[in-house]
């Protein structure tokens, strides 16, 4: 068992200035996600968030003074012993917010970083890498909902460009599955999916997605944003990335489980390949 362990980061609050500073308010926006150090062998948790400090005036209007981002790691001995919070000097008195929860792929942690981005923290090294996010991902009138996936042992970028496509953007950095903080050789590539391809075109055109990504695999899950009670019913859809095509999933019998409260997620599941005692 590991101990219960504490954020460094301070939390969102007020702290009032002496003589005259003005108060300042600090909004803390911290993600967490678990890796692995291939390397040395040790788990890690990792916490990175985005800190705006908010000056507040007499009149008790707010002033943006400063946007920057904190990380911290977090390394998980053997026993749970020596367990301990240190703290990366990362991308300070920048604007920059943190838009996903991360993936983890090949030993390091990715997450979208706005506004146009990916960030990659390798677990073992403790290094940060930024990638460019495509020109041309971000286009005048389109949707622009998008997620950031595992697809054929890469990196990508996947969102709803019209009602009858999707556009997926894989990002090839050969280097970083090596272990090596490198961007310089990396490069993206870019194809379209279509709806009016699947014998489901029509109710694929019907719902707005979330995308999921099953780990290891090339099989992208489309989940509908707005799963409520009053629906008939609940359909669910699976890319297969390498065979090009959809597969149709009824989940209806979640809907008495629902109630105006409730709250839902769908994510992938690895199964532990360790023994079951």
């Amino acid at each position: 068992m590991t101990p219960w362990f504490v954020s460094p980061f301070k939390k969102s609050g007020y702290f009032y200035g002496k003589g005259d500073q003005k108060d300042t308010m600090v909004h803390v926006r911290p993600r967490y996600r678990f890796g692995f150090d291939q390397i040395n062998k040790v788990y890690k948790v990792i916490c990175i968030g985005d800190i705006t400090e908010v000056e507040m005036d007499d009149e008790d209007d707010d002033h943006d003074i400063a946007e920057y981002r904190v990380c911290g790691v977090f390394t998980i001995a053997s026993g749970g012993r020596h367990c301990s919070w240190k703290e990366k000097n990362v991308s300070e008195n920048r604007r920059c917010m943190v838009k996903e929860d991360g993936v983890h792929l090949n030993g390091s942690i990715y997450w979208t970083d706005a506004p146009n981005s990916i960030v990659a923290f390798n677990v073992g090294s403790e290094e940060f890498v930024e990638f460019p996010i495509p020109q041309d991902f971000f286009v005048k009138d389109e949707m622009n909902d998008y997620d950031l996936i595992e697809v054929n042992g890469r990196i990508a970028l996947i969102k709803r460009t019209r009602m009858d496509t999707i556009r997926l953007w894989q990002l090839v950095a050969d280097d970083m599955k090596r272990g090596n903080s490198d961007s310089t050789s990396s490069h993206w590539i870019e194809e379209t999916i279509l709806f009016t391809s699947s014998p489901y075109s029509e109710k694929l055109m019907n719902e707005r997605y979330d995308f999921v990504s099953i780990s290891g695999s090339n099989l992208i899950i489309l989940v509908p944003k707005d799963i409520e009670q009053e629906r008939d019913e609940v359909l669910i859809y699976c890319y297969n990335w390498q065979m090009k095509s959809f597969q149709e999933f009824d989940i209806t019998g979640i809907l008495p489980m629902l109630t105006p409260e409730s709250t839902y997620s769908i994510a992938g599941y690895m199964e532990s390949l360790s023994s079951h005692v």
